[in-house]
């Protein structure tokens, strides 16, 4: 298996990663990053998380789901933007499906589409003041989402806050 990390920006040259805010309402999350999964096998998630450019002066809920349903109107990642994280010699690209109804991050106008089925990986509820949250599963016991599948991170609060957030997958 060949391990892959993908963060909700695209992938920086010369300068930090750029932060995206997130959305504006406690009821209505927004994704932040999406990751679609191959048509012909199954990811299994070791890792995810997120760090705020600033402590969080509000709560904010945070979700790492798998949906039936894209998000539409994403900034689609490139092939660059989905990183190897093992660098061994060799390291094929991954098979993740890309675009911005596939593979993407939040920057603004995406839709959430109608999502009728989501099986929760994590979620974690930032209390006021503080600025990160990772979460790392066990060998052996992955979050596995199945082939043709979105898995998101997804966020919800009502002030704009800027964040990074990230998955760690294996194919």
């Amino acid at each position: 298996m060949t391990q892959f990390i993908a963060w909700n920006a695209a992938m920086p040259a010369a300068n930090p990663r750029v932060s995206v805010n997130t959305g504006t309402s406690l009821t209505v999350p927004v994704t932040s990053l999406q990751i679609a999964t191959p048509s012909t096998r199954p990811i299994k998630v070791v890792r995810w998380g997120i760090r705020f450019i600033a402590a969080p002066t509000v709560i904010v809920r945070c979700e790492l789901v798998d949906c039936n349903v894209a998000a539409t109107g994403l900034t689609a990642h490139v092939a660059a933007g989905v990183q190897p994280y093992d660098m061994t010699a060799g390291t094929p690209a991954s098979d993740v499906t890309l675009g911005t109804s596939a593979t993407g991050y939040w920057v603004a106008a995406a839709a959430e589409g109608t999502v009728t089925a989501t099986r929760t990986g994590d979620e974690w509820t930032a209390p006021i003041g503080v600025s990160y949250y990772d979460y790392e599963w066990s060998q052996g016991r992955e979050f596995e989402v199945g082939p043709s599948r979105f898995l998101r991170i997804r966020t919800a609060t009502t002030v704009a806050i800027g964040h990074l957030c990230y998955i760690v997958w294996n194919e």
